[in-house]
């Protein structure tokens, strides 16, 4: 196996292998469905897209695969996935969402900058859509909001509209037409942005609308069906847990930064004067963290990955020896992190744009906790009494709030559970 000496010292390096993996299952997948184009949903798509390009450069394929980056978040697509309003019970949202406030209801519809309007029409002070509510859904402000009016006209209005600039923008990829059938990738979990464009996608093409999605990892089946279908290709517990599942779904947030884009995310789409397709982006919050503390790391992990191809398009692996080999770099990385690559986790964050607008971290790299508090958070973790506090790396949770020595004992458990 190719041996990296370049970049002895960057952080989460042996990525390059688990996204290797990744690819490498994506081209199979491809061929096997007879995937002429290849849609990578942003932000992470960015990334995926040019490591599969350069994946592409090395085979000699005996079919042509033209990918596509497209622009899509949770918030661009839900407004156009829905019907009109009375006949909307915001699913998408609320599945997963119910503890917010109402104005995060309007920036989940990028309906924000009404929020003011709205208010005077309610007759009500603009701060009693920051309220947060314990069940937005059943709420009586929330209920009076669809029953206003000028709301009622402002949905419908920005619903077309914004249908109408994404079935041009989608037009112009895709060749001139929208298909029937659209193959997608990204990174996962849920798979929420592919529920939203199947909707949209059924509204143009109704029964004969079909999807195929093609994720780094599923971990929720989401509005999975026959025709909505999608794939973990490099882990999943859809059905059954695959190889590997619980090295790999350690700690996926991962993925999410070190698979980043240059540009913040697509927020809703609209049309100039001259009808020409308009992508409005949020404000790219993360820029700053992005280019200093991300892409030292993740351009030399991308670079890795293109030796991999390299290599490996001369001499191939076996898929069975090529997976034993990923899981162990990948098992060294989320069980047995060096002091560097943990310091830096503690460096970055993710920015939430869809149910709830915040900044998540992994936590404080200089907190310091009593052995009395490890001791009570050991027990109450034997009892499987906390298991939503382990948060988004369970090792490292482990390691930093329960006695000492219980983050290798949790180690060993999983990497017993892919045997």
């Amino acid at each position: 196996m190719l041996q990296n000496k370049q970049y002895p010292s960057t952080p989460f390096l042996d990525m390059a292998f688990s996204l290797y993996l990744f690819i490498a299952r994506l081209y199979q997948a491809a061929l096997k469905a007879g995937a002429q184009d290849l849609f990578f949903f942003s932000r992470e798509g960015q990334p995926l897209k040019e490591m599969f390009d350069l994946y592409l450069s090395y085979r000699d394929s005996p079919v042509t695969i033209r990918t596509h980056y497209l622009q899509v978040s949770r918030r661009s697509t839900f407004l156009i996935s829905l019907g009109p309003l009375s006949q909307e019970r915001f699913h998408v949202l609320f599945r997963q969402y119910r503890r917010i406030a109402l104005i995060d209801f309007l920036k989940s519809l990028a309906l924000e900058e009404h929020t003011l309007s709205l208010a005077q029409a309610l007759g009500v002070d603009v701060r009693a859509f920051e309220t947060v509510k314990e069940d937005l859904p059943n709420d009586p402000l929330f209920q009076n909001l669809l029953k206003l009016k000028v709301f009622q006209q402002l949905y419908e209005e920005e619903r077309v509209a914004r249908s109408t600039a994404f079935e041009r923008y989608l037009a112009s990829l895709a060749g001139g037409s929208i298909p029937e059938l659209l193959h997608v990738v990204d990174v996962g979990w849920k798979g929420s942005i592919q529920d939203n464009l199947f909707n949209w996608l059924s509204h143009l093409h109704g029964e004969k609308a079909r999807i195929e999605g093609y994720y780094l990892g599923l971990v929720a089946s989401g509005g999975l069906t026959v025709r909505n279908a999608k794939t973990g290709l490099l882990f999943s517990n859809i059905n059954q847990l695959t190889p590997g599942f619980a090295i790999f779904n350690e700690n996926r947030s991962l993925f999410e930064i070190i698979l980043h884009a240059d540009h913040g995310s697509a927020q809703r789409y609209g049309l100039d004067a001259n009808g020409n397709v308009q992508i409005v982006q949020d404000e790219f919050k993360e820029k700053k963290m992005i280019e200093e503390k991300v892409w030292p790391v993740s351009q030399p992990i991308f670079d890795y990955f293109g030796q991999l191809a390299a290599a490996l398009a001369n001499i191939p692996l076996a898929a069975n020896d090529l997976l034993k080999f990923t899981l162990k770099r990948h098992a060294r990385m989320v069980f047995h992190p060096s002091q560097e690559e943990i310091d830096w986790t503690f460096s970055v964050y993710h920015v939430e744009n869809f149910g709830v607008f915040e900044e998540s971290r992994f936590g404080n790299a200089n907190s310091r906790v009593s052995r009395l508090s490890q001791m009570m958070f050991t027990w109450h973790l034997l009892r499987r009494r906390r298991p939503s506090e382990l948060g988004s790396w369970p090792w490292l949770t482990i390691k930093i709030r329960a006695l000492p020595g219980l983050d290798r004992l949790y180690s060993w458990f999983r990497r017993w559970q892919r045997r």
